[in-house]
C-alpha cells in the first residue's frame, strides 16, 4: 500500500525548495554591492554649456573634470566607449579638505547575465555639490578602495 502525502505538506515543501533555490541564486549570482552612496546625477538639462561640452569632446576615454561656477563645484566623470548599455558612473561620498574637493568613483559594469541593449554607449556622470563660496584649487578622483584615479585642476567657469 501507498501512502499519499497530504496536499499541504506537498505544497509547503514546493514552496521550501523553491524559496532555498531563489536564495542560493541571488547568494551565488546576486546583484552587485556599491562601496558607497551615489550622489544624485544631474539631467543634462541642468549642466552647464561648458561641461557639456567637456563631456562630449573626448567621449571615447575615461576622464575626470571639476568646475567651479556661481558658488558650485561640479564634479564630473565619464567612462569611454563601451561595447553595450548597462555601465554606469557614479560619483559620491564628496569632501571637501583643505583646498581640495574628494569624491569617490565607482564605475559599474553589466553582469554576464544581465539583458543590455546591443550599442555602444559612452557612459558619464555630473554631480554639483555646494561649495559655500570657496573654490578649491583641485579635486581628487578616488576608486572604491581608495586608490587614486586622478587629481584634476578645477576650471574655474565664472571668470571665463
Amino acid at each position: 500500500m501507498s501512502k499519499k502525502l497530504p496536499a499541504k505538506i506537498l505544497i509547503a515543501g514546493t514552496l521550501a525548495t523553491l524559496l532555498l533555490t531563489a536564495g542560493a541564486q541571488f547568494i551565488l549570482f546576486g546583484g552587485e554591492e556599491l562601496a558607497m552612496a551615489p550622489l544624485e546625477r544631474l539631467p543634462d538639462s541642468e549642466i552647464p554649456r561648458e561641461i557639456l561640452i567637456w563631456l562630449d569632446k573626448d567621449k571615447y576615454s575615461e576622464g575626470y573634470g571639476a568646475f567651479y561656477l556661481e558658488g558650485d563645484l561640479y564634479l564630473a566623470a565619464r567612462m569611454g566607449q563601451c561595447p553595450t548599455g548597462g555601465y554606469a558612473v557614479l560619483l559620491g561620498n564628496p569632501k571637501l579638505e583643505k583646498a581640495e574637493a574628494v569624491i569617490t568613483a565607482e564605475f559599474k559594469k553589466p553582469q554576464p547575465w544581465d539583458m543590455v541593449t546591443q550599442v555602444l554607449t559612452y557612459p558619464r556622470t555630473v554631480v554639483k555639490i555646494a561649495a559655500a563660496g570657496k573654490c578649491p584649487a583641485t579635486a581628487l578622483f578616488l576608486a572604491a578602495d581608495g586608490s587614486v584615479l586622478a587629481r584634476v585642476e578645477v576650471s574655474r567657469l565664472d571668470l571665463e
